[in-house]
């Protein structure tokens, strides 16, 4: 705001001296100023929600140790949302002026597509004034689940215990969803809206705008989303214990979806799991071993499945919403060329595991060996081009994931009124993709993440630099000859496997916790560390060819290391070099960028204190608990030279620190 209290004139899109060339006053309006807090008050955004569910359920008790349950819950979300641009804003000012007709030459302004007044959105795609903000339009989700269960355990004399549950379960996702065309000249205090007079334009009836470019009006078309997701599970599991030592358990089941193939044979997926369990603290050699409080093995096996729905078993078209210039009518193409044999994604798992308690309680934990072997994974695969496409999604992938998980806890009394406890969890999983036949993987497709056979997922691949050549930069190519980066035939169209570099995969295959409580007296206090290790990752770099207006050159943080002289990237480009433009192809992705993403992270920091019983009872309060806490405190180690979160790269939404002081207490 001024001081005489108008609003102040901010720049947007538009450059004040150019502006002074055009006779503003002889378009709708004359004003085309942006004024950030005028922008704000000029908007009235409104969302309503109404959300409704009902569960109901009822239980029976057939004979002892049998019951039946059945359970129903009907769900429903409905969501309308309001958008309002008075004709203060810069968003109805500029998007008026700028669909109208003007000749710069004789600075001549004709036509207003757009009729004066505000603009009214009920569900917007995103927001055209620069927020990129999606929106979903207004929505109506409905669901329900409908599940019976029978129910057996009963103790048989005392040495055979049986359980077992068998059920069905039904279930319904409905979402449907509306964007409507935009009301202009829009005035709520009148009840009034005006048509724009000349229509909104398409691609063969087409406005010029006020640069003389051709253009259409915004939010002339309903768009209509639908999506059903229907479910049906059979399942039943059963288990026997023998002298509370020994158990052997199974369990079975068959789940079918809509999204899955009309073919009765693939639709449903049988899945099954069979399981083993010895229960050693309770055998006769461990009675001398009073300090084992628990002490199990686990032994199962099993398949289970996964339906992915980013396919389809028919060919589905995505139809225009406007008239194609070339042929005049609306046409549509081919969103996905369908997989009449589209089966459920299989997962056949071994895990062994031990579970452990010692010394009443004082060191527990918990030891998994697994090994997952995924088959019919839908996985991109390559096709002749006679086919019609050059790719399609399969049920043709295999992958293998192998690890072990370790977690290990203790609660101990140090001395009066002083007490440790400690969790440490490890994991570790390594994975590979065993079978995707595509071949064919081109230089882009492998920078940019690409599933490759006989890798993990997660695959980072880099160019090996080799320096600068008559002030152009190189990287090592096929048979390591040098290729510049002022051609991206190598990067658009070569096969990258021969010589891009294999860095590593950047999904860490170790991850770790440790949480560690103290309590002395009323006072505690926890804090908590993360960490992943083994992946890799891409530093950010400079970027050699930004530019922002009109030849504007934009220089980034990362100049300093050009200017430094790092011989491992490339120096600035000749004075009269034309092709920085393409650089950003391989300067981004060189190997002397990558480095290792090993960090641990300190997590979280709380301080707390419980008030003692005189103050609380004095008070007629009960537990009252004042805490401060701190979170995302940032790192404490990490394996790269630039001192990077390699999961908040600069430019990400990195969590910020945050710090909480609060107090809980009950009547």
């Amino acid at each position: 705001m001024n001081q005489d209290g108008s609003y102040g004139v901010n720049l947007k899109d538009y450059n004040r001296e150019q502006l002074g060339l055009i006779p503003t006053e002889k378009f709708t309006y004359s004003d085309w100023s942006y004024n950030l807090l005028r922008e704000v008050r000029g908007r009235d955004f409104t969302d309503e929600r109404i959300n409704a569910r009902v569960q109901t359920g009822l239980n029976l008790k057939i004979i002892p140790g049998l019951t039946f349950d059945t359970k129903f819950q009907y769900e429903r979300n409905k969501i309308d949302r309001e958008r309002i641009y008075d004709e203060s804003t810069f968003y109805v000012r500029s998007l008026i002026n700028s669909k109208t007709q003007y000749d710069d030459g004789t600075k001549t302004v004709g036509k207003a597509y757009i009729p004066k007044g505000g603009i009214l959105r009920r569900g917007m795609i995103q927001y055209e004034d620069g927020f990129n903000a999606e929106e979903l339009g207004q929505e109506d989700i409905q669901s329900f689940v409908f599940r019976n269960q029978l129910n057996f355990d009963r103790v048989f004399g005392a040495d055979h215990h049986i359980s077992a549950i068998g059920g069905m379960e039904v279930s319904q996702y409905l979402t449907k969803g509306t964007i409507n065309p935009a009301v202009y000249g829009y005035y709520g205090d009148k009840l009034q809206a005006t048509t724009p007079p000349y229509g909104y334009g398409s691609s063969v009836d087409q406005f010029t705008d006020f640069e003389g470019y051709p253009t259409t009006i915004p939010g002339g078309n309903t768009t209509f989303r639908w999506q059903k997701n229907k479910f049906i599970s059979l399942y039943g599991n059963a288990a026997y214990t023998y002298l509370s030592r020994y158990t052997l358990s199974g369990s079975i089941r068959s789940d079918a979806s809509n999204f899955i193939t009309d073919d009765p044979k693939l639709r449903w997926s049988p899945l099954w799991s069979v399981g083993a369990k010895w229960n050693l603290a309770k055998e006769n050699f461990m009675a001398a071993q009073d300090y084992v409080d628990r002490l199990e093995m686990r032994l199962t096996y099993g398949k289970n499945g996964n339906m992915e729905n980013s396919t389809s078993t028919a060919t589905l078209l995505n139809v225009g919403g406007s008239l194609n210039p070339s042929t005049g009518t609306i046409t549509a193409t081919i969103a996905d060329n369908g997989n009449p044999r589209l089966r459920w994604e299989k997962t056949a798992s071994n895990n062994f595991g031990i579970d452990f308690s010692f010394f009443k309680s004082k060191f527990f934990g918990s030891v998994d060996l697994y090994r997952k072997k995924g088959s019919g994974i839908i996985g991109q695969i390559a096709l002749p081009a006679a086919t019609g496409t050059r790719s399609q999604k399969f049920n043709n992938a295999e992958i293998t994931n192998k690890g072990f998980e370790l977690a290990l806890g203790t609660n101990l009394a140090i001395a009066k009124n002083i007490q440790y406890s400690t969790n440490f969890n490890y994991a570790y999983n390594a994975n590979n993709i065993d079978a995707l036949y595509n071949p064919s993987l081109y230089t882009y497709q492998l920078i940019t993440g690409a599933f490759v056979e006989g890798r993990p997922v997660g695959s980072v691949y880099a160019f090996d630099y080799i320096g600068m050549i008559d002030g152009v930069p190189h990287v090592a190519g096929p048979n390591n000859s040098p290729q510049t980066f002022n051609d991206v035939s190598i990067y658009n169209r070569g096969l990258g496997l021969p010589f891009l570099h294999y860095m590593g995969t950047d999904v860490p295959p170790h991850t770790l916790g440790w949480t560690n409580t103290v309590q002395v007296g009323n006072f505690n206090i926890m804090f908590i560390l993360l960490g992943k290790m083994g992946g890799v990752y891409r530093n950010p770099t400079f970027n050699y060819a930004a530019l922002v207006g009109s030849d504007k050159t934009f220089v980034n943080k990362y100049v300093n290391d050009v200017l430094a002289g790092n011989p491992n990237i490339p120096g600035f480009a000749l004075p009269d070099e034309t092709n920085l433009y393409l650089w950003d192809r391989y300067s981004e992705a060189l190997s002397s960028q990558v480095e290792k993403s090993s960090y641990i992270e300190f997590k979280e920091l709380s301080l707390g204190y419980k008030l003692s019983n005189r103050w609380t009872e004095a008070i007629r309060l009960n537990n009252v608990n004042l805490f401060v806490q701190a979170r995302d405190l940032g790192l404490i180690w990490r394996a790269n030279s630039k001192g990077y979160n390699p999961d908040w790269l600069p430019g990400t939404m990195r969590p910020a620190q945050s710090y909480t002081f609060g107090i809980n207490f009950q009547f």
